[in-house]
């Protein structure tokens, strides 16, 4: 018998999650101060009690995650990093069963409260003196997402060029041009472009994969609009 252990006989606690007993055992698994901090009787107990709760490395400043070092090393370490193709198709299987299931996707009317409450212009965080042009922000806008979740959600997310799998990343289209639709409405700001019915019409859009994207005639500044308000391709 080891020098000690029987100071520890008969010495035990409840575990806080089961309720079972915990027996002390000797002294050099369990310390004064370790049995002191002993909450539950094993892993199993300890992590179901923590479920639901944030860590305090997690609050706040305390997340190690919004440090900039931290994530300029994580940036430099998934730089290059190609992902197998059985990867992409499992992420693009679980992205598509959350859009269907609703997780993670706020509806309209929690999305209208959000842009109401939201601080824009120079009283956003964001703001660099106007410097992000017109197209940019129509394009960045909460409409712009719902509109191209839409189209997606129409075409069953599926390119729409025969229905074959040319590529796992997938566009939203216009089939009028984006730009056009801007310039016959004469859009000189974000609240107009909000109000235009035309740019937001789910009709006018269409679903396609990036290649068959690329072989558009609108794709890739192919069309030119110029001041005098001729369309050139």
């Amino acid at each position: 018998m080891m020098k000690g252990y029987r100071k520890h006989i008969g010495i035990s606690k409840k575990c806080l999650q089961c309720k079972g007993i915990i027996q002390r055992v000797e002294r050099r698994r369990h310390s004064p101060s370790q049995w002191e901090e002993l909450k539950y009787c094993g892993n199993l107990c300890a992590n179901e009690a923590r479920k639901g709760t944030i860590a305090l490395w997690m609050k706040g400043d305390l997340n190690i995650s919004k440090r900039l070092d931290v994530r300029d090393k994580i940036s430099k370490a998934l730089t290059g990093v190609r992902l197998s193709e059985s990867h992409k198709e499992r992420l693009k299987a679980g992205w598509i069963k959350r859009k269907k299931s609703g997780l993670g996707v706020h509806n309209s009317e929690t999305r209208e409260k959000m842009r109401k409450s939201a601080k824009k212009g120079c009283e956003s965080i964001s703001w660099r003196g106007g410097l992000t042009p017109l197209y940019l922000q129509i394009r960045h806008d909460w409409r712009s997402n719902q509109w191209r979740e839409g189209v997606f959600k129409r075409d069953n997310y599926q390119c729409v060029t025969g229905g074959k799998k040319h590529g796992s990343k997938l566009n939203a289209d216009h089939i009028k041009p984006f730009s056009v639709i801007v310039l016959e409405n004469k859009i000189t700001s974000l609240e107009m472009a909000t109000k235009c019915k035309e740019l937001w019409d789910i009709k006018n859009g269409r679903t396609l994969c990036v290649p068959c994207h690329k072989e558009t005639d609108t794709f890739g500044g192919r069309l030119n609009i110029k001041k005098s308000n001729k369309i050139t391709v």
